[in-house]
């Protein structure tokens, strides 16, 4: 007997709620208990919760209709990768509610998640971004200067995505590092492999003259343009998104 994808896909999904019988609501959780501890956070579950509850209209249109990958935190300061639902399905998230229904966005807040990454399942791409990350010292001195080398390098990271079809380009910040994330919607999808080198050879010549930026593996000193995101299947925090570490990904200039 030939069996449709969707008809498998509604068997597995059979199956793994014969294996989960029992609702989310009607089993016990520990709401208090700590998920993130640094000497900067220590967040319990209902304050990840709470956190996503009340920024879910932010964060929902970087969300609705997308596949993403999700980071959940099973114990303190661990954390795990899943991309895919209880059914072996991928994750794919297409309605604010539905407490037992892996393609909610309640589903996952209500289950550990942390971060929350859209994925590109094609081999053509709608948008480009980019990472900026210090590798420097823990000397406050040095991250200084790095930090203001990192924002003065903005405009011109600004003029080489609107060089490859981007109209407006976002930054953001992308936690406690200090690190920043650009990202913008292209003109028109275009091939991601291709995107990336013609990106990686931009920023090479952009910043020929200054080896605090590469786009390689950068040294202590440095400050990485990290374009190995961005590829098929290759992912990018949501904006308002937390971190393993707390904090949330959010426009830059925004507290």
């Amino acid at each position: 007997m030939i069996v449709s994808k969707k008809s498998a896909r509604r068997l597995r999904q059979v199956e793994y709620f014969k294996r989960n019988p029992k609702p989310f609501l009607d089993r016990a959780h520990d709401w208090g208990e700590v998920l993130i501890s640094n000497k900067n956070k220590t967040l319990t579950r209902k304050q990840i919760f709470d956190y996503y509850k009340k920024n879910e209209g932010k964060i929902w249109k970087y969300l609705d209709g997308q596949t993403v990958m999700v980071i959940l935190a099973i114990k303190k300061n661990t954390f795990i990768l899943r991309r895919h639902a209880g059914d072996n399905s991928l994750i794919r998230l297409t309605k604010l509610k539905g407490i037992d229904d892996p393609n909610s966005f309640e589903y996952w807040i209500n289950r550990r998640v942390v971060e929350f990454h859209p994925t590109l399942m094609s081999k053509r791409t709608p948008i480009m971004w980019l990472d900026l990350d210090i590798h420097s010292t823990k000397a406050p001195e040095a991250r200084r200067k790095l930090l203001a080398k990192m924002r003065a390098a903005v405009p011109i990271l600004k003029k080489v995505f609107k060089e490859l079809g981007v109209r407006d380009v976002q930054v953001y910040s992308s936690g406690k590092s200090g690190g920043y994330h650009l990202e913008g919607n292209l003109a028109k999808p275009t091939d991601v492999d291709v995107l990336r080198r013609k990106l990686r050879a931009k920023l090479d010549n952009a910043f020929s003259a200054d080896s605090t930026f590469t786009t390689g593996r950068a040294k202590p000193g440095q400050i990485r343009l990290d374009t190995t995101t961005l590829h098929k299947l290759g992912s990018l925090r949501a904006p308002y998104s937390m971190t393993t570490t707390g904090f949330p990904k959010l426009p830059v200039g925004q507290p």
